[in-house]
């Protein structure tokens, strides 16, 4: 027995005097990384078809996922030595609009510094990290249609913000790893309580259907608020018309489920 807890303790020594070890930075995969980051800004500096084609001539591109009333959007990522970057790409009518580009830096500490630098002639870099780049975001922030009632009004730029798939495209509460919070569930929440109904009115006509969906449980629950609620009623059972399923989390798994269904359930709650 005395000899098995030696044994177990000679290992567990090795085991975190390896860990303790400054991991070996392998020059090969900082060359692919700096390739990458420099092909990827030229293709940037180049136009936005360039970047699409970029990603398209190295990585596959994930299946289309329907956002409906026209728009689609595509995601993919190319990997090189420590780092990938992610690209998500937005079309109306098939015909690209926006997209938006999601750098990474690598763990090794040592090179943080360096990357940085790279990404720093195209990208915003911070004290935190490098923030992602978007081309003609403002398109995302925009209704689908006209809304009469609200011609002459402003979007906030709270509501617009929200009204992006950038704040997360899968609706409902919480799933994945302990239950978290939604992306878009947590982004909602920050703006609720200053929410009016024309920004309701707003949200419900966004690009991101997670955010239609939302405005709508919010009508549902707060129907006294509203005025022209035939109006808006037509166009609630057209938004579910337009796109009947919608990405939800049960648990773990990401599915698609029936969207009116979902609103009905999350409206009964505060």
């Amino acid at each position: 027995m005395t000899n098995w807890l030696k044994l177990i303790t000679l290992c567990l020594m090795l085991c975190l005097s390896a860990a303790q070890q400054p991991s070996e930075i392998n020059p090969s995969w900082v060359r692919a990384d700096y390739n990458l980051i420099e092909t990827l800004i030229k293709a940037m500096q180049e136009g936005p078809n360039q970047v699409e084609q970029y990603y398209r001539k190295r990585t596959a591109f994930n299946s289309v996922e329907n956002l409906g009333f026209g728009w689609t959007y595509r995601e993919a990522q190319i990997g090189a030595g420590f780092i990938s970057i992610k690209g998500f790409f937005y079309y109306k009518n098939s015909k690209l609009v926006s997209y938006a580009i999601h750098p990474q830096l690598p763990h090794e500490q040592s090179l943080v510094a360096k990357y940085r630098s790279w990404y720093a002639k195209s990208f915003t870099v911070t004290q935190t990290g490098v923030a992602p780049f978007s081309f003609n975001e403002e398109a995302l922030q925009r209704p689908v249609s006209t809304i009469s009632s609200l011609s002459k009004a402003s979007i906030p730029v709270r509501i617009g913000l929200y009204m992006s798939p950038a704040s997360g495209v899968e609706y409902g509460h919480s799933g994945g790893f302990a239950s978290a919070l939604l992306d878009n569930r947590k982004s909602f929440l920050a703006i609720r309580g200053q929410l009016k109904p024309q920004d309701v009115l707003f949200i419900m006509h966004a690009v991101n259907p997670a955010s239609r969906l939302t405005a709508i449980e919010y009508y549902w629950q707060n129907k006294n608020l509203f005025n022209n609620r035939e109006d808006i009623d037509k166009w609630v059972e057209q938004v579910f018309k337009e796109l009947p399923q919608v990405k939800t989390m049960f648990g773990c798994t990401l599915v698609s489920h029936g969207a009116k269904e979902l609103v009905g359930k999350y409206s009964q709650k505060n």
